[in-house]
């Protein structure tokens, strides 16, 4: 078992990108962040990143030039990091196409809803949902990223009580801190070879 190299995907504040940091930091986690991508200049994701100096790749649609050289970049960037995994975290642009298929199976997003249930979507939209189709528990899920958007194979969910005067803003920060818990958690199972991917299902290997 070796250290996991990461790239983390983020658009903004950056508290799951901080939540991976800290686990790495405080020795819960065996990772190595090589770099951080983000389409959104100075973000807090960014500044976070700098801060650990942590190497920065930053693609914004206006400062790339367009779609395509955009997605050049990032792809450029990726591919030179020589990443095991990919991470999105909390990243607000669909990856292209040729990325997914050259990662397959090595990435993953955190999405804060019970996948199937409200896919799509950037926080707040899906919580949401959530309250304005009643649901009485709510949540997060890590899952694989697929060229289908939040519809790859889910690898762990965590849920959450929905109370009658939650709020929309008191619902997303309850997913937030289990974000911060299962995202770090789902990396680590990858460091230690323990996803297993077999028919579009994944299990967790037991070490025991």
């Amino acid at each position: 078992m070796s250290t996991i190299r990461l790239t983390v995907l983020a658009s903004g504040n950056g508290s799951n990108f901080k939540a991976i940091l800290d686990a790495i930091e405080s020795d819960e986690l065996d990772a190595e962040i090589l770099l951080l991508v983000t389409n959104t200049a100075n973000c807090g994701a960014a500044q976070k990143a700098i801060k650990a100096h942590i190497p920065v790749c930053t693609c914004s649609l206006k400062s790339s030039g367009g779609r395509t050289r955009q997605f050049e970049i990032m792809s450029k960037a990726i591919t030179e990091s020589k990443s095991d995994l990919l991470v999105l975290a909390g990243f607000n642009l669909i990856l292209p196409t040729q990325i997914v298929t050259q990662f397959e199976n090595k990435i993953i997003n955190i999405h804060p809803s019970l996948l199937p249930s409200f896919s799509g979507g950037m926080s707040p939209q899906p919580q949401k949902a959530a309250l304005e189709g009643g649901v009485k528990v709510s949540g997060c899920t890590v899952h694989l990223v697929t060229e289908e958007l939040d519809a790859g194979p889910i690898i762990a969910q965590r849920a959450v009580a929905v109370h009658h005067c939650d709020t929309v803003d008191s619902l997303a920060n309850r997913i937030l801190k289990e974000e911060h818990i299962v995202l770090p958690q789902v990396i680590k199972w990858f460091s230690e070879g323990r996803v297993c991917i077999s028919d579009g299902r994944v299990s967790i290997r037991n070490t025991e």
